[in-house]
């Protein structure tokens, strides 16, 4: 019998949304940002280098998609844009463009991995 994708989603998706309750509730809401960084990272990697859908769907819709948070990344957005917007937009400017960096290298890396991999073997 073959489990449905939408199972290794909600699996993952509940690890990584449980990862970043406990990281924001340890920490202030600019931990958003090397969260969201991060996640963006492992999305690239995984989305190169996994093949087996089931895995790849796990990790990332389901784990990255829970950890990473566009919503509460917006709603911190409008938090810090009350005192300060030079800093908010700062904040939004950073997220954007390194989250776009960090699927890219993850891309990469997972391309050169494959290349070590099969050199090795």
């Amino acid at each position: 019998m073959q489990l449905p994708p939408v199972l290794f989603a909600s699996l993952g998706g509940a690890l990584g949304a449980a990862i970043r309750f406990l990281c924001l509730e340890a920490a202030s809401g600019f931990l958003i940002l090397p969260i969201n960084v991060s996640g963006s990272l492992i999305f690239g990697f995984a989305s190169a280098f996994i093949k087996d859908k089931n895995i790849k769907t796990a990790i990332t819709s389901g784990f990255c998609g829970g950890l990473t948070t566009f919503s509460g990344f917006a709603a911190f957005f409008c938090k810090i844009s009350e005192t300060s917007f030079f800093e908010a937009a700062v904040f939004a400017f950073l997220n954007l463009t390194l989250c776009v960096i960090a699927v890219f290298c993850g891309e990469f890396l997972a391309k050169k991995k494959g290349i070590l991999c099969k050199r090795q073997s």
